[in-house]
């Protein structure tokens, strides 16, 4: 097509093949997700006692703050598609800007999270149980800032004018991403910091 013009069935294609390029990349991360939390229950449990003796059990209060701004994010996210597909372009941005925030929040929290356990002296490279804790911290934020900056580049072109009535297969991709990255979290939290 010379003209640059994209037939509807042609356009439906190309979102079915990202809708399942996405799934593969969710699964193939699910993976990874896994496989540290294998790595992280098998040591754990072959250890006599965890944390081990003289270090302190990580704090909790940042944690459980994080936990619920991923789950507000996750809602607020949700919520802004449900405007949009309503034609509440306004409240859209407005909601679409809010989680993107809430990404920015979690994301200092995990800072201030690292410099207390670090200040408790759970310090990375000092013990096979600091080296879990931050290294299962930081594979998860790194993926929590790429959803950020996705976040981000959509809350500019929804500023833009990009996105109608009928929500686009961008937003409803990285909506898969941001609550697959959410409930990666719940499942660090309950591991690391509750049981």
């Amino acid at each position: 097509m010379t003209s640059g013009f994209v037939s509807q069935s042609e356009q439906d294609r190309q979102n079915q093949r990202s809708v399942l390029g996405t799934f593969l990349f969710l699964v193939s991360l699910g993976v990874a997700f896994a496989g540290m939390f294998i790595l992280y229950g098998a040591l754990r449990s072959s250890m006599p006692a965890w944390p081990p003796p003289g270090l302190p059990r990580p704090p909790r209060l940042l944690p459980t703050v994080n936990t619920i701004v991923v789950v507000m994010s996750s809602a607020t996210y949700h919520q802004a598609l449900v405007a949009l597909r309503r034609g509440r372009r306004s409240r859209f941005r407005l909601l679409l800007l809010v989680t993107t925030n809430l990404g920015v929040l979690f994301l200092l929290l995990q800072a201030l999270l690292a410099r207390q356990a670090i200040s408790m002296g759970i310090i990375v490279g000092d013990t096979l149980y600091a080296g879990l804790l931050f290294g299962l911290a930081a594979f998860h934020a790194i993926h929590l800032l790429v959803g950020v900056v996705a976040l981000g580049v959509l809350s500019a072109m929804a500023r833009g004018g990009r996105f109608g009535a009928r929500s686009s297969v961008e937003l409803r991709l990285w909506g898969y991403y941001w609550h697959f990255v959410g409930a990666c979290w719940l499942v660090m939290y309950v591991l690391l910091f509750m049981v």
